[in-house]
């Protein structure tokens, strides 16, 4: 890679200290958990009061079966599957955000976040990107006769306008705090403090790691993990930003899910979808009970998308943000 893709690296060591991997896996796995746990339970309580506040029943055992039935998935509204994203990620983000600020002592900006408006034509360009590696997916399977897909039928709830705009904002905040923890922790601090190597391999280990526990996993799924995080990580080094891996991120599910109506990661997400497809070929190549994230042909897509990041000219002008470092020792203190 060029000196300009190190940028990214360059960024991290403005602050007074880098954090180092044996602390920032911990840092990571923690504020993904404990956040998702603190957004769960804020989601349950309001559940419960909305129960109540309709005249809900006053059994415990009846209100507990009600919250678990409200959190089915699959059959989420709109405004329900974006309220629960941004539930179960906001506060993981925030968790980072904060450790960033004042451990590492550096500005948010630093992550990777520089200029607003340069800023959203990554982001949208990296949407873009998603799309159309999402609909080469889907429709390049329905070409060869591995899926069928129904005809595109507007939800009735998405001509409101404001529930696609929520659906679409919890794909934005979930997408983004996944990026924020694996590619701005675990891939910029790591990295900035030992290799480029080690950022991509502590990245992608723990990116891997957090998405264990999802349903119907294959061992093509765990492939097609680890190789889009190596994608996320260069993505990221290729921009000097997390803009528009951000972006493709939560493009990617938005499209993959509510538009396409696969299964994310294993799950089927949400009742409103454009499209319905459904794999009819071989597991190994379609992915299966495991969505397209499970085949070979995703395996495909990010082997050309890999190819795509080339196209994508660093940005020089990235070059007059970074501020002389805090620290001259930065590199030598991951905790004070």
């Amino acid at each position: 890679m060029s000196q300009k893709s190190h940028l990214f690296f360059e960024f991290a060591r403005t602050g007074k200290r880098i954090t180092a991997a044996w602390f920032a896996v911990p840092i990571g796995l923690v504020s993904t958990i404990a956040g998702q746990i603190v957004g769960g339970l804020g989601l349950g309580i309001l559940i419960v009061m909305a129960m109540f506040a309709d005249g809900g029943t006053d059994d415990p055992e009846a209100a507990a079966a009600e919250v678990e039935a409200s959190l089915d998935l699959e059959t989420l509204s709109s405004v329900e599957q974006g309220l629960f994203l941004i539930g179960f990620f906001f506060f993981a983000a925030v968790a980072i955000f904060l450790w960033v600020r004042f451990f590492e002592d550096r500005s948010i900006a630093s992550m990777g976040f520089h200029g607003l408006g340069s800023g959203l034509f990554k982001f949208a360009r990296g949407g873009i990107f998603a799309f159309l590696s999402m609909a080469a997916i889907a429709f390049g399977m329905q070409a060869i006769g591995y899926a069928e897909g129904s005809t595109a039928d507007v939800p009735t709830s998405w001509l409101v306008v404001w529930p696609l705009l929520i659906l679409v904002l919890g794909w934005i905040v979930q997408g983004s705090t996944e990026e924020i923890v694996t590619r701005g922790l675990l891939f910029q601090s790591v990295g900035a403090r030992h290799g480029l190597i080690i950022g991509v391999l502590v990245s992608s280990a723990v990116f891997t790691l957090l998405h264990g526990m999802n349903d119907n996993p294959s061992a093509i799924f765990f492939i097609n993990l680890a190789f889009y995080s190596v994608f996320a990580c260069f993505y990221a080094l290729r921009e000097a930003s997390l803009w528009g891996i951000c972006g493709h991120h939560a493009m990617w599910n938005f499209t993959q899910g509510n538009l396409f109506g696969f299964a994310v990661s294993g799950s089927q997400f949400g009742e409103d979808r454009l499209m319905q497809f459904s794999e009819t070929g071989p597991d190994l190549i379609t992915g299966g009970a495991t969505g397209p994230e499970g085949g070979l042909v995703t395996t495909i897509i990010l082997a050309i998308s890999m190819g795509v990041l080339l196209l994508i000219k660093p940005s020089k002008d990235l070059y007059d943000k970074v501020p002389a470092q805090s620290s001259p020792d930065a590199d030598a203190c991951p905790i004070d």
